[in-house]
């Protein structure tokens, strides 16, 4: 998914760009005050790839009059932060306005409604070079399911969102066994296990000690395909060794032996995150 800081005061009555968004594979985070934006863009800059702003909205409560103060402040921290960004507004007094049109230095600027699907295929073109998003398109089906995980409540936005890094982290570096090792035994551990635990959608054992867990299916037709059980119990058997102090998992990570192992599981990994939407829709 490319995440897009949306400045949109009236987002819940644009249901269908919302659904356009979705479709193309972008997670609107939308933020009604250019206070709320400011917050966003000043502590997780990071997380976002772009933005659209509407020309004319609240600045720091929606009880107030609309203007285009929070907007012009956004473009310029935006600017600051090397964040691509567009204008995107219904109201075509204001675009048509030469003197708005110039304190926009060069921004494009898309209408409402008309160019819906201009400004959707305009941002996946900005953000089409940047690692992360890169990384995100090429894998769309195995970072869907950390919208599913939103979606369930199960984890907060700022745990997806550690969980997406990590993921991109393990394709981006499948050579570093110490990123590898430790990846997988993140995902596995805080992701995955909780996310089967809370749904117990498989029979769970605990085996070595209580520090790996075995995934039996409980039904074969329940679960789905019998792979990803198998796939689980590698990733739960070759990541456990990491459990037991830095000496001895680095001695683990550094055998030839296991460090094959590692690589296949980022494969493993994948497939495991691709299943899993379609897996939660139908039994969830």
């Amino acid at each position: 998914m490319i995440d897009v800081l949306w400045l949109e005061d009236k987002a819940d009555e644009l249901e269908a760009f919302n659904d356009l968004a979705y479709e193309n594979g972008i997670n609107l985070m939308i933020h009604e005050t250019a206070c709320d934006a400011e917050n966003t863009i000043n502590l997780h800059p990071e997380r976002i790839d772009a933005a659209i702003l509407d020309a004319r909205g609240f600045n720091r409560s929606t009880s107030e009059q609309q203007n285009t103060k929070g907007m012009h402040k956004i473009m310029i921290m935006l600017k600051m932060k090397q964040i691509p960004f567009v204008i995107f507004s219904g109201e075509v007094g204001i675009l048509s306005n030469e003197e708005f049109v110039n304190s926009l230095d060069g921004a494009k600027v898309f209408k409402k409604g008309p160019d819906d699907e201009s400004v959707i295929k305009h941002i996946k073109g900005i953000v089409a070079d940047l690692p992360n998003v890169k990384v995100k398109q090429e894998n769309a089906l195995a970072f869907k399911i950390f919208s599913n995980a939103k979606v369930l409540n199960l984890f907060d936005d700022d745990e997806i969102y550690e969980f997406q890094q990590t993921l991109i982290k393990l394709i981006l570096n499948r050579d570093d066994m110490d990123v590898v090792a430790k990846g997988i035994r993140t995902l596995y551990e805080s992701f995955i296990f909780k996310l089967f635990d809370s749904y117990r959608w498989f029979d769970i054992k605990t085996t070595f000690n209580g520090t790996a867990y075995t995934f039996e299916n409980r039904d074969t037709a329940y679960i789905g395909k019998d792979y990803m059980g198998k796939m689980l119990t590698m990733i739960a058997l070759y990541s456990q060794p990491l459990n037991h102090g830095e000496a001895n998992s680095v001695k683990y990570i550094s055998d030839s032996k296991n460090h094959y192992y590692l690589s296949c599981l980022v494969d493993g990994m994948l497939a495991i995150m691709a299943w899993l939407p379609e897996f939660i829709k139908k039994n969830g």
